[in-house]
């Protein structure tokens, strides 16, 4: 399998109940040649502090932007300006994912190359 970048976008939102949970649910992946790019929608709360908190170690990886709010769609086509991954994903916070998310993927890619 090859090692493309893979752009992960997550808009933020009063994130802080799933910040702990989402954001380990993309460092425990077993494919790790990823960036985030987090974009937070105008939060009022601690997000930003406590997101940075989170990810002290991977800053390297990260991409935080902040913009005024106007929702999911909106963040997410901010998110969508500033990848450079050569594959997207989309994750909302409080979803989770399984360790083997993103390599699974990839491998559907390279099992079916005709898949745009």
């Amino acid at each position: 399998m090859n090692s493309p970048l893979i752009s992960i976008v997550v808009p933020l939102y009063q994130a802080v109940p799933h910040l702990p949970s989402g954001l380990n649910g993309i460092k425990n992946q077993t494919y790790t040649n990823w960036e985030l790019i987090a974009v937070d929608d105008g939060c009022t709360d601690n997000t930003k502090n406590l997101f940075h908190e989170i990810n002290e170690d991977w800053d390297n990886k990260i991409k935080y932007i902040e913009q005024k709010n106007g929702g999911g769609f909106a963040a997410r086509n901010t998110g969508l300006d500033h990848v450079d991954g050569e594959y997207i994903a989309l994750f909302d916070i409080d979803d989770l994912w399984y360790p083997h998310h993103l390599e699974n993927c990839l491998q559907a890619f390279d099992d079916c190359p005709e898949v745009d």
